[in-house]
């Protein structure tokens, strides 16, 4: 495939209007699968030559219907008893799993929203890291950051940014909680920072009372 100038900034201008402006330039060497060009002073564009270097998105390391984490899930609150009281957990997971599967295209999410992966200077959010389980998922894998890392009352803020309907809010608790429950059930002998994190976000859900707006929608 050819790729000239003109073709870079028509996409550039169709996907990122405020970078529509900038220079674009050809690097000095062509490579055999992809194109790559100096947008402005600091960036760059990599486009495919071919269809087999065209690189669609990988899934997620956490891809997999919130369904398929039953049987994990309750082996966690099982390997829990005498933790946790098994009653509470086994009913906010049994309400997860009523909530409307997810059956739109899968989306960009970074899959591991917790406190050791975001960098926090004076009180505000300056790098997310760890892109390890980085794919295409759910949208509502990424709304554990609700309980991972705010309050209850900032969990309803984010809430209305993301615009997240009620299954998917629902989802997002559904997979806070079962991470939580695997995370406590594996560390909490190994490691007390991991565990105290997953402690804290089981006890954050659970307080939470069901079909509140902060917590999952009535059941059928």
């Amino acid at each position: 495939m050819i790729i000239e100038p003109p073709l870079v900034r028509g996409l550039i201008a169709a996907q990122f209007p405020h970078w529509a402006d900038l220079p674009v330039e050809a690097v000095g060497a062509n490579g055999t699968a992809n194109a790559i060009y100096r947008l402005g002073a600091d960036k760059t564009v990599r486009l495919p030559r071919t269809e087999d270097s065209a690189a669609d998105a990988p899934p997620a390391h956490r891809a997999e219907p919130l369904a398929s984490r039953d049987p994990a899930t309750r082996e966690a609150i099982a390997r829990l008893d005498g933790v946790l009281d098994r009653a509470g957990p086994a009913a906010a997971w049994q309400e997860a799993l009523a909530a409307e599967p997810f059956t739109d295209q899968p989306v960009w999410v970074h899959g591991d929203l917790q406190p050791g992966n975001v960098l926090v200077a004076e009180g505000r959010l300056t790098a997310v890291i760890d892109f390890g389980c980085t794919g295409l998922a759910d949208p509502a894998v990424d709304l554990i950051a609700g309980w991972y890392l705010l309050t209850a009352g900032a969990r309803e803020t984010f809430r209305t940014a993301v615009g997240a309907d009620d299954a998917t809010w629902a989802r997002g608790r559904g997979w806070a909680l079962s991470i939580a429950l695997l995370e406590l059930a594996h560390y909490r002998d190994t490691n007390p920072v991991m565990a105290e994190i997953a402690a804290h976000v089981i006890a954050e859900i659970l307080t939470a009372p069901s079909g509140a707006r902060g917590g999952f929608p009535p059941g059928p």
